[in-house]
């Protein structure tokens, strides 16, 4: 594997991974895990967790085998890995294109009432405005008047020249 320290301990990632492993396929995320055994992994982490999510291959004499299954006639061939060029330019661009991948924008026609709703919410108890997205298929909302929720600081920022 060896997990590494993403911003804390081995333990936090390994269990992250799992997170991702456990919850990733049901949100477009799929993770391929090359786990060297010649490397302890951090004591809390249990293999068998992340096995259960996880298609496992072994290497055989007979070639790359699904782990705990025997499947007579049926093998699993493997693509050619890319030319060291190709994969080093990948990476570049992955690098490249992942400067921005925390900067999200959404276009206002996503979060606007659409025609006929304009108006239409009751504001005496509380004010909701849309702001932005919330996952994939929720809204954020500014809310104002309920509770401790009374004040707002809405700060115009222009992008730097």
């Amino acid at each position: 594997m060896p997990v590494g320290n993403f911003g804390g301990t081995q333990n936090d990632a390994a269990q992250r991974l799992r997170n991702i492993a456990a919850s990733g396929a049901r949100c477009g995320v799929f993770t391929l895990v090359h786990w060297d055994q010649r490397h302890a992994p951090p004591h809390t982490f249990v293999p068998d967790e992340l096995r259960k999510n996880s298609v496992c291959l072994v290497h055989t004499d007979r070639g790359f085998e699904i782990a705990g299954r025997r499947m007579p006639g049926a093998s699993i061939v493997l693509e050619q890995p890319p030319s060291p060029e190709f994969a080093t330019q990948f990476l570049h661009d992955i690098g490249k294109y992942s400067k921005d991948s925390n900067r999200v924008e959404v276009p206002f026609e996503q979060i606007a009432p659409k025609d006929g709703q304009l108006w239409s919410e009751e504001t005496t108890e509380e004010l909701r405005v849309a702001i932005g997205r919330s996952g994939a298929t929720k809204l954020q909302y500014l809310a104002i008047g309920r509770d401790t929720r009374q004040h707002a600081v809405i700060h115009e920022s222009t992008p730097e020249n």
